[in-house]
């Protein structure tokens, strides 16, 4: 009996010291950065997972891709916004990861472009496209990253509205002043290489596999631009009744208002007229959208 129980006293001393197993969580995994929330943390194939994205997010920036069995990028079926400013989509049969962009600046503004092609090589020029918003911009800054094969670049250039930009192994970079407000600005760039340079472009297998991999143009406003009077909350400096200086800044952003206050618009007469909820002081105020 003695003998027995030693062996038992052992065999609870190992067990206490051998590490803890948590618990098998079902499905793939769903992982977000930069302040995105996911409805879950692992969802099985077919579910619907939802996303919240954070203050700041910049329109056209969330990428939800995953490798698929080819280990090739792609991307989930039915992303849809919903009416919250949120986004849903179907969780396919493998691990998905969620990024975005955050503009944090109060005096910038982030477009996001859209390539023409997957590359650019001597006999193919590629166009990046920005939906420049009305405004008054100091400058641009233009990113546009390289997915593959920058080493094909020859004698690169990159050229905006008569302003070039930096070309280094393919990768675009550098500031402009030649600004079209309320149109398409479109960046031309070629190659002499008859190796093409690739880009990340709306196709499998050249998906974004992160926000990281966008392109973007960074407007910096003027000091004369009535656009700064949206990101004036930032400072508590906005002018209006509004109980939520936040609700400024949202209405640019995301349709989903938010600490104790809603939005209509009046697009016949440039008015967007922001109200306090129940309970939320001091009441009402509208001002001119566009701004200007």
């Amino acid at each position: 009996m003695e003998k027995k129980g030693r062996i038992a006293a052992l065999f609870i001393a190992t067990a206490m010291l051998m590490p803890q197993i948590p618990a098998y969580a079902e499905g793939n995994s769903v992982v977000t950065d930069n302040g995105i929330t996911a409805s879950v943390q692992n969802a099985e194939a077919g579910e619907t997972v939802t996303l919240e994205l954070p203050e700041g997010y910049v329109e056209g920036s969330l990428v939800i891709s995953y490798k698929d069995s080819e280990d090739k990028t792609d991307i989930p079926e039915n992303i849809e916004k919903q009416s919250d400013g949120s986004y849903s989509f179907t969780m396919p049969d493998h691990d998905v990861q969620a990024s975005c962009l955050v503009n944090t600046e109060a005096d910038k503004y982030i477009v996001v472009g859209t390539t023409s092609s997957y590359y650019v090589r001597n006999d193919n020029t590629l166009e990046v496209s920005f939906d420049v918003p009305e405004g008054e911009y100091s400058s641009a800054e233009a990113s546009i990253p390289v997915r593959a094969h920058g080493y094909n670049a020859k004698n690169m250039k990159a050229v905006m509205n008569g302003d070039e930009y930096q070309v280094n192994s393919g990768v675009v970079s550098g500031t402009g002043t030649g600004i079209v407000p309320g149109a398409a600005n479109v960046m031309t760039i070629t190659n002499e290489s008859e190796n093409g340079v690739d880009y990340f472009y709306n196709a499998k297998s050249y998906y974004p596999v992160t926000a990281s991999d966008l392109a973007t143009l960074t407007l910096t406003l003027s000091e004369e631009s009535g656009q700064n009077l949206w990101s004036g909350y930032r400072d508590g400096g906005f002018t209006g009744e509004a109980a939520d200086y936040s609700i400024a800044w949202k209405i640019t952003n995301n349709p989903n208002d938010r600490k104790g206050a809603s939005h209509s618009v009046d697009e016949q007469n440039n008015i967007i007229t922001i109200s306090s909820n129940d309970g939320a002081e001091p009441g009402t105020c509208s001002m001119e959208y566009p701004p200007r």
